[in-house]
């Protein structure tokens, strides 16, 4: 099977999101098992609010942050929270032992 991206070199991911926030704010971003449904809006201002925890926490642009979560709503929104900050993620397994991890 072939493929052929899109590629958009003029908008980012966060430039898109922007765009779906002001065309259709109410429209169904995420849907979750747990969470229900979260708006655009909503998806933005979650992770507009991580952002700027992030940022208070002294992550700048360029950086990474590793994030750790099963598959949910939240994850979702976290990650988006990290691109709004700048910074890239790292997804880290679950299931691998915390101690492991380095900070």
């Amino acid at each position: 099977m072939e493929c052929t991206p899109h590629v958009t070199p003029d908008r980012s991911l966060i430039d898109m999101l922007w765009e779906q926030v002001r065309s259709d704010p109410g429209a169904a971003a995420i849907v979750d098992d747990t969470e229900g449904q979260i708006t655009f809006q909503q998806l933005w201002d979650r992770a507009g609010s991580i952002a700027e925890t992030l940022s208070r926490g002294g992550v700048r642009p360029g950086d990474r942050v590793g994030v750790a979560s099963d598959s949910s709503a939240h994850l979702i929104t976290f990650v988006w929270g990290i691109l709004l900050a700048g910074a890239g993620y790292l997804p880290l397994a679950v299931d691998y032992p915390t101690s492991d991890f380095g900070t």
